[in-house]
């Protein structure tokens, strides 16, 4: 209740759900976290809503193997990643900040990369291709959901936001420990975090 009520207080305002500002989504996607938390730790049937979920990607899969071979698949796989890249590349107009070619250079950049990446192989027929072709496309997706919707990039912004928060406040911590000149070294504020978040973790069951 406490929860909810923080919830509709916030997108009850009026400057949260107008003049073009998606700010609302924030605090609607913690609570919706924060809710599925709860009632996960007090139900079991989100077990049974996983099953579901297995079972229809299960079939998906089944119609999948139905329809394509299984020596065509991988080939099949890489064309539907290389079409969907080549169209969110290209299809999208040009602003300012973004040109064709740039975007032509990026794309061609990956796949140098990837070759790169296979040249340097030790052992180039233990890769596992269809985790290359769901990896790239997921954070293809990902960029797009980012940089091309107002709702992912202020969802996202909020998260660098904390993170650099975070990080702001290892460096007020070095400084208290050691010298303000000190704590600018970044790989100190970096290596002083990581140590942080360790001794939380350890100590998370305690």
């Amino acid at each position: 209740m406490l929860f909810t009520a923080w919830w509709i207080s916030i997108i009850a305002q009026y400057k949260w759900r107008h003049h073009g500002t998606s700010q609302w989504l924030i605090p609607t996607v913690l609570w919706i976290f924060i809710m599925i938390r709860l009632i996960t730790w007090h139900t079991k049937k989100h077990y049974t809503l996983f099953k579901m979920v297995a079972s229809c990607w299960n079939y998906l899969v089944s119609i999948r193997d139905k329809i394509i071979p299984e020596k065509y698949r991988l080939i099949a796989g890489t064309c539907v990643v290389i079409a969907t890249v080549l169209v969110g590349t290209f299809v999208p107009e040009e602003t300012a900040d973004s040109k064709k070619k740039d975007r032509a250079i990026s794309f061609f950049g990956v796949l140098v990369f990837l070759f790169l990446v296979w040249l340097s192989s030790e052992n180039k027929k233990a890769i596992n291709w269809y985790t290359v072709n769901n990896g790239m496309l997921m954070q293809f997706i990902i960029a797009v959901f980012v940089l091309r919707t107002n709702a992912g990039y202020d969802f996202f912004n909020f998260i660098s936001t904390l993170a650099r928060q975070l990080l702001a406040f290892s460096k007020s911590g070095v400084a208290f420990l050691t010298s303000t000149e000190t704590s600018q070294i970044v790989l100190l504020n970096l290596s002083l975090l990581f140590v942080l978040l360790s001794l939380v973790k350890v100590n998370l069951p305690l």
